[in-house]
């Protein structure tokens, strides 16, 4: 289960780890949270990256079994994970770059091969200064809250 929205894996006097917590003790296997408010555009481009990441590098098993029982190369969750938020951290602005296709933006960042981000049209549409999100995707301040609750597979 993926909760990309503020503090989900912010604890209080209720539920430990937050609503992570919560969905692991309701028989949720892995629960993605965050330990503190995020920013919408930079969580939209990590959840968009770790998606796309976790594909690519775990394609159906050919036995129907979860990918990890055939296949001992496969990247767990909290791998994906730290792939992005490694390739965020160390991007030079030359390993993140803007590319514009037709009418739309992706954002192409340096996770092999991996597809570019498509950057929703509304938040263009609105002004988002596109080279001001670069830099500030390089910032762990909005990317390095989400962590992996439970099995990490």
């Amino acid at each position: 289960m993926l909760l990309s929205a503020c503090n989900t894996a912010m604890g209080d006097e209720n539920a430990e780890l937050g609503f992570a917590g919560v969905a692991y003790q309701s028989q949720i296997t892995s629960v993605l949270g965050s330990l503190w408010r995020v920013d919408d555009v930079a969580t939209a481009v990590l959840m968009t990256a770790f998606h796309q990441t976790l594909a690519h590098n775990n394609p159906p098993s050919e036995h129907g079994l979860p990918n990890h029982v055939d296949n001992q190369d496969v990247m767990i969750k909290a791998e994906v994970l730290r792939t992005v938020q490694r390739a965020l951290l160390n991007n030079d602005n030359n390993d993140i770059n803007i590319e514009q296709r037709y009418n739309s933006y992706y954002l192409n960042l340096n996770l092999g091969e991996s597809e570019s981000i498509l950057i929703p049209k509304e938040l263009y549409d609105v002004g988002l200064d596109l080279n001001q999100l670069i830099q500030d995707l390089q910032h762990p301040m909005h990317w390095s809250s989400f962590v992996v609750v439970g099995n990490p597979w």
